[in-house]
């Protein structure tokens, strides 16, 4: 666990004295803040900005909802995202307050058992963190950061890039021939059972919500463009998300014998696993994870649930309902290929080239 403090959830905090305007004594820092009426309670809206252990040399960036706060922890190194979290947190005079446990975005092993209570606040640029017992009672200080330059969030990118899985060449209705090679997780995840962040699409960071504020609606693309593409960008190389054609074939590989689809359970999380039957890629398989589909927040290591909707790069037909884009869903023993309206937040599979 303290490991686990060390690592994750000390800069978590640091983004969080970011997201606050706090004041105290005329030392710390007010950054331009609004006020919520809904939650009276201060905050600001800071993209961008990055914080640093000194000691350690962990990096952050964040942003921030009224509700919960969604920031990234980078390797020192290559400035990829190691980690993500989604937490609750409260501003106050003095300070914040923030709360690291169940909505968080993480690898699912890396997740704590037990909520764990921070204190933070910023004197000049810098940054004390304090942990704290439930009752907001400082037990030590932890930390200090110092705010570093500015990053543009659309280029960062994931530390965990995901095996690259070959089911074999599929043919779509048309009778076109598609051979890609599949990720073994989710786009964000470290493992097959991951369910991963939501994107809307179009979009290229993470949602808090299953409602997205804003999503791609003007001038919409019959397939999104590479730097429109969250796999692409995220991952860099050849990954992409996968476009309508190749999941319509296979879809059809599922239903013509080429794959088997079977409903399975991996590190607690159900889901299904499409399996090759045929050819030199015969028993090679993904995996992809069900989660909750009426849940306000998302969380890798979550539950699961009894379905999934995976985004592809394709619109919707013109004679589809409007601002919609194709999906690959699962539900009740059914692969299909449908639809979602583009404002929802959905996990991403990406997929390579041969």
């Amino acid at each position: 666990m303290r490991c686990f403090i060390k690592k994750i959830a000390l800069p978590l905090l640091t983004v969080l004295l970011l997201a606050i305007a706090c004041k105290k004594n005329d030392k710390i820092i007010a950054v331009s803040s609004e006020y919520d009426p809904l939650l009276e309670r201060p905050y600001a809206h800071i993209d961008g900005t990055i914080w640093a252990d000194a000691n350690e040399g962990n990096r952050i960036i964040s942003f921030f909802d009224i509700r919960f706060l969604q920031y990234y922890i980078l390797s020192p190194v290559t400035k990829k995202i190691d980690y993500q979290f989604i937490c609750k947190w409260d501003g106050t005079e003095d300070g914040i307050k923030f709360i690291l446990n169940s909505p968080e975005i993480a690898p699912a092993d890396e997740l704590p058992q037990d909520p764990l209570y921070y204190y933070a606040t910023i004197e000049d640029d810098k940054m004390t963190i304090s942990e704290c017992d439930a009752s907001w009672n400082i037990i030590k200080t932890v930390g200090e950061y110092v705010q570093t330059e500015s990053y543009n969030l659309d280029a960062l990118q994931y530390s965990y890039v995901p095996e690259a899985v070959d089911l074999g060449e599929m043919t779509d209705s048309a009778g076109g021939t598609h051979h890609i090679k599949w990720a073994s997780c989710n786009l964000g995840g470290a493992k097959e059972s991951d369910i991963g962040p939501f994107f809307g699409w179009g979009e290229l960071h993470s949602q808090i919500s299953y409602y997205p504020k804003t999503f791609y609606t003007n001038d919409r693309p019959a397939v999104l463009p590479p730097e429109r593409d969250a796999a692409h960008v995220r991952l860099g190389g050849g990954w992409r998300m996968p476009n309508g054609n190749e999941i319509e074939a296979l879809v059809k590989a599922t239903n013509n014998g080429i794959c088997s689809i079977t409903e399975d359970t991996v590190n607690d999380i159900p889901g299904v696993r499409i399996t090759r039957l045929t050819g030199s890629n015969k028993d090679n398989y993904i995996f992809l994870p069900y989660y909750d589909d009426n849940r306000s927040v998302v969380q890798i290591g979550g539950t699961g649930g009894t379905k999934c909707y995976l985004w592809t790069s394709t619109s919707s037909q013109p004679n589809d309902i409007p601002y919609n884009a194709v999906v690959l869903h699962y539900y009740k023993n059914s692969l299909t290929m449908t639809s979602e309206n583009i404002a929802l937040a959905r996990p991403i599979r990406p997929v390579c080239d041969i």
